[in-house]
This record gives structure tokens, C-alpha cells and sequence, in this order.
């Protein structure tokens, strides 16, 4: 068995600056999982903050058939997933505190995301087009986006904004993987893939960084 540290990382969308929020939410995910954060009486203290209420976030790249996810710490426990050993390509799930989760939450409602999803869970077969995805699992129920040709501009970057700030919390969440295999250091690791420009309304699909 084979140990990863952040064995997965997503290329975070480039869309202007990080919102303060942002900001925040970033420091405390990479606390988080400081190594004097995850035992003991952190670990306790992590647990006592603990909502009860199982909360998954995910994005997915469709043509790349890529899928990069957050969880909180009352959807999964952080030790028993990292400690089970996995594909090195599927170790793509990270587990970080409810209180990083309800505010990415929080960030995504305030951006307009719950107005542009549908509810119920995703497709198994995404609509004809359909470049990237993000799924939100909360406790009264599933959403999800399609970024897709034919979206409006206001569509478009509401996605993207919503993207760019999960995988920026994505990549600032560490994870120590067991997988079954050694990583691929060196520019190896997967990334999102970007979109197509939307055929309707002037609006642009999400680009990778860099």
C-alpha cells in the first residue's frame, strides 16, 4: 500500500481574484488538514463541530471523464476514507470540515447557482454538449449545472464562478491518500478540461488555468 499526499489536484479555473470569502475558506481547508489539525484534541474538536448533516460537492470534467469532489467531515469520515486503499486515478474525493463545506454553500447560493440548477441528481448521460458539471448533494436533496453549447452569458459565469471556487478549495484541501499505486509527480496529475463558447446569449464556458 502506497500513501499519496494530495495524490490529486485540479487546475483551478483562472476568473479574476479570490473573494475575501474565498480567502478565508481557503486557509481554513489548508489548516484543516495540518498535521497537529487531524488528531487529538483537534480531532475532537472537529468532531464536536460536526452538523449532522452530509453535504458532497462535485465537479466533473465529462469529455476527460474527470471528477474532482469535497465532502464534510458528517458525510465521511476523514481517517477511514484516506485510510482505504484506492485507484490512484479515483482518490479524487477530499474530506474537509462542515463549517468550509456550509460556507462554500453559502458562497454558492449567494452566487446564483440554485438558480441556475436543476434539482434531483445528475444524469447518468449529461444533454448532447455538455463540456462540465457540478452536482450539489445537500440533506433536503440534489442539484446540478450543465455547462452546455446554448447557455446564457449569465449562466455561463455564474457555473464558471461556482467551478473556480470549489476547486480552489479543492486544491487547498490536502489529502493523504493510500492507493495502489505511486502517483505521477511532475504534471501528471488530472485536470479540468475547459469548455466550448456558448452558441446563445454571448456567454463563455469555463477555460482551464493556465
Amino acid at each position: 500500500m502506497r500513501f499519496s499526499m494530495d495524490s490529486s489536484r485540479a487546475r483551478s479555473l483562472s476568473f479574476g481574484a479570490v473573494p475575501r470569502l474565498l480567502g478565508t475558506l481557503l486557509v481554513l481547508a489548508g489548516l484543516a488538514a495540518l498535521p497537529g489539525c487531524s488528531s487529538g484534541g483537534a480531532q475532537s474538536d472537529s468532531a464536536a463541530h460536526k452538523t449532522g448533516k452530509p453535504i458532497e460537492l462535485r465537479y466533473r470534467a465529462i469529455a476527460k471523464n474527470l471528477s474532482f469532489g469535497i465532502v464534510n467531515e458528517s458525510h465521511t469520515d476523514r481517517t477511514e476514507l484516506y485510510s482505504s486503499r484506492q485507484p490512484i486515478d479515483q482518490a479524487t474525493t477530499k474530506v474537509s470540515p462542515d463549517e468550509v463545506v456550509d460556507a462554500i454553500v453559502e458562497y454558492f447560493r449567494d452566487q446564483g447557482f440554485f438558480a441556475i440548477a436543476q434539482s434531483g441528481g445528475a444524469p447518468k448521460t449529461p444533454p448532447p454538449g455538455t463540456s462540465q458539471m457540478l452536482e450539489v448533494d445537500l440533506p433536503e436533496g440534489p442539484y446540478h449545472a450543465v455547462l452546455r453549447p446554448g447557455v446564457t452569458a449569465d449562466y455561463a459565469k455564474t457555473f464558471q464562478t461556482c467551478a473556480k471556487a470549489l476547486l480552489d478549495v479543492y486544491n487547498s484541501t490536502m489529502q493523504l491518500q493510500a492507493v495502489d499505486s505511486a502517483p505521477a509527480w511532475g504534471g501528471n496529475a488530472p485536470q479540468p478540461t475547459g469548455g466550448k463558447k456558448s452558441s446563445k446569449g454571448g456567454g463563455s464556458s469555463a477555460r482551464s488555468g493556465g
